[in-house]
C-alpha cells in the first residue's frame, strides 16, 4: 500500500466550481446533533429531545418522535440529546441521554417504542447487525452485541485504550469500521470475527468516518482528511479542523469542512480534484449528507439544514 499526502491542495480548489446558495433548507425544531440517511428518508437527531424524519421524496416532515424529558443533577426537567439514530427495515433504533447522564436505547417498531436500559453508560453509538441484533460502541472503545429479544448483551471485545471517536457499517453490514481517538481506523470482519486491517491515517484524534462501497473518507484534529480507495491511502492537508466528511453512495465523492468559515469541499476520491466549494455560512459542520452524486444536505449544531445542488 502506497500513502500520498498533498501539501498543495489548495491549487485545485481555484478551478473548483463555488455554489453559495443551497436549493432548499428546511428547519428542524431544535438543534441538530447528527443525520442519517436511508432509504430516502432522512432522520435528524436533535438536542431537544426529538427524532424527526424528512421524506427526501414527499419533501415534508413524515413523523416527529419526541422523548421525555430526564432529569440532571441541576434540573428535574432536562431535554434529552439524541446520540445516534438507524434504520432497517421499517425499525428504528435511537440511542438517547437518561436520567443522570446514563444511557437508554430506543427501539421503534409498527408495534409502538420499546425501551432498553444500557448497563454502560458510554455507550456512543448504536448500529443494527441485522433485525435482531445490535452494536454498541462505547467511548472506552468497547464494542457490544446486543440481542433486541430480550436486551441481553452476548459478545463484546475491546479495539484499544484509545478512545472511540466514530463507527460505520458497510451497506451489507458485514464489516464494521471504527475510528478512534489514536488515529487509527479499524475493519472489523463481523462474521469471521476478526480485524481485517487497520489503517494508522491521523496523528491525532478523528472526528468522523463515512464507509461506503468499500471507500473510506476521515477527518480529524490534525487538520488532515483521509481517503482510503482500491487499496491506496490518501492524504489532504486542509489547514483547519476537520470536524464534518461525508461520502456518495458509490463512494466515489468525498466531501469534508475544508476551513473555519464551514465550507464544505467535494473531492473526486480518487483524483483528489476539487469539484466544488460549498459556503455554507453555518457554524461546525457535523454531518454531510449525499443524497445522490449531485445533491448534498449539510447541518450543524443550529435548526437549519441546508441542501445543495452540484449540477
Amino acid at each position: 500500500m502506497r500513502a500520498i499526502f498533498v501539501i498543495l491542495f489548495f491549487i485545485n480548489s481555484v478551478f473548483a466550481e463555488t455554489i453559495s446558495e443551497p436549493f432548499k433548507s428546511v428547519k428542524a425544531s431544535a438543534n441538530v446533533l447528527n443525520t442519517t440517511f436511508i432509504d430516502d428518508k432522512l432522520y435528524i437527531a436533535t438536542d431537544g429531545g426529538t427524532v424527526e424524519i424528512y421524506d427526501i421524496k414527499d419533501e415534508k416532515f413524515d413523523e416527529i418522535i419526541k422523548f421525555e424529558d430526564v432529569k440532571s443533577y441541576v434540573s428535574d426537567h432536562e431535554r434529552p440529546k439524541i446520540l445516534s439514530v438507524d434504520q432497517l427495515n421499517g425499525k428504528i433504533l435511537m440511542l438517547s441521554e437518561a436520567d443522570f447522564g446514563a444511557r437508554i436505547l430506543y427501539l421503534k417498531t409498527k408495534d409502538g417504542l420499546k425501551p432498553y436500559k444500557m448497563k454502560n453508560q458510554a455507550v456512543k453509538k448504536a448500529l443494527f447487525l441485522n433485525d435482531n441484533i445490535v452494536v454498541l460502541g462505547s467511548i472506552s472503545n468497547e464494542i457490544y452485541f446486543m440481542r433486541l429479544s430480550d436486551g441481553e448483551i452476548f459478545e463484546s471485545f475491546k479495539i484499544s485504550t484509545a478512545m472511540l471517536s466514530d463507527m460505520e457499517f458497510s451497506k451489507d453490514r458485514s464489516t464494521l469500521a471504527i475510528g478512534c481517538e489514536s488515529g487509527k481506523v479499524y475493519f472489523y470482519d463481523v462474521a469471521g470475527k476478526t480485524m481485517r486491517k487497520i489503517l494508522d491515517i491521523h496523528t491525532d484524534n478523528i472526528y468522523d468516518i463515512s464507509y461506503k462501497n468499500g471507500t473510506l473518507i476521515t477527518g480529524g484534529t490534525d487538520r488532515i482528511v483521509g481517503i482510503f480507495s482500491d487499496d491506496t491511502l490518501k492524504k489532504i492537508d486542509t489547514g483547519f479542523l476537520v470536524y464534518g466528511v461525508g461520502l456518495s453512495s458509490d463512494g466515489k465523492i468525498g466531501a469534508y469542512m475544508s476551513d473555519e468559515m464551514s465550507d464544505v469541499s467535494l473531492v473526486d476520491m480518487r483524483s483528489l480534484k476539487n469539484i466544488a466549494i460549498l459556503k455554507t455560512g453555518q457554524s461546525t459542520i457535523n454531518s454531510i449528507i449525499f443524497i445522490n452524486e449531485n445533491e448534498v444536505i449539510t447541518s450543524a449544531y443550529e435548526k437549519n439544514l441546508l441542501f445543495w445542488r452540484i449540477k
